[in-house]
């Protein structure tokens, strides 16, 4: 793939995607990329990513995971705990 095919391939995945940021889960790659992490990026990132094959857009269940994930840290963040202290839900802690 030359370089216009890859632009012009970048430039109709990003326009397919309705919102500004959008959660992909990446994929495993030959120079280590490691598979399923989820994370939420600007659809420029993801269209990028996605055609270079690094990552897919996420299932439901994916980015629901990652955004309780992201939000339990950040309460832990405000909290001021450390990561080992909070395992089960926050609410116990309010």
């Amino acid at each position: 793939m030359n370089v216009a095919q890859y632009y012009e391939k970048v430039r109709a995945v990003e326009g397919s995607f309705a919102s500004e940021y959008v959660w992909i889960t990446s994929e495993a790659t030959r120079d280590g990329g490691i598979a399923g992490r989820t994370v939420e990026v600007s659809r420029a990132t993801a269209a990028k990513l996605i055609v270079q094959g690094k990552g897919r857009l996420a299932t439901a269940e994916e980015s629901e995971a990652a955004r309780q994930h992201d939000a339990a840290e950040i309460r832990r963040a405000e909290l001021q705990l450390p990561s080992e202290f909070v395992v089960g839900d926050l609410a116990e802690l309010e």
